[in-house]
């Protein structure tokens, strides 16, 4: 979600080595912030997103706005994302699949209505 909001936004980013890292790289890197010492999730040594990462982020970014991405199929993609079934603990997975499968068709309509002549776009 983190990501398709950098992409809808168009927001492009730089990771420089600074004395006081920025809030973007505290998140994409796993830092602690000011107020604690160890993230949520993380335990200490703990690096967050590699250098590898943050360049295939990059270049999922770069790719979105080449194709142009509308708002609504941010929207469809961004609800694709949210309704994980995959994820462990879930309660009501027939539910979130059924979610995940609606994101995935309404998607689909919209793409194959808006570009026609696209037919990889989905």
């Amino acid at each position: 979600l983190l990501v398709l909001g950098l992409a809808q936004d168009r927001v492009d980013f730089e990771t420089t080595e600074t004395v006081e890292p920025s809030m973007l790289q505290r998140i994409l890197t796993g830092l602690p912030d000011r107020q604690s010492e160890v993230p949520v999730g993380h335990s200490r040594g703990a690096v967050g997103v590699s250098v590898v990462d943050i360049e295939a982020i990059k270049a999922f970014l770069k790719k979105c706005w080449s194709v142009d991405i509308s708002t609504k199929e941010y929207a469809y993609l961004k609800g694709a994302v949210l309704f994980n079934p995959d994820l462990e603990g879930l309660r009501c997975l027939h539910y979130i699949q059924s979610l995940r499968r609606e994101a995935h068709q309404a998607l689909n309509e919209h793409v194959r209505l808006i570009h026609r002549e696209d037919t990889t776009r989905f």
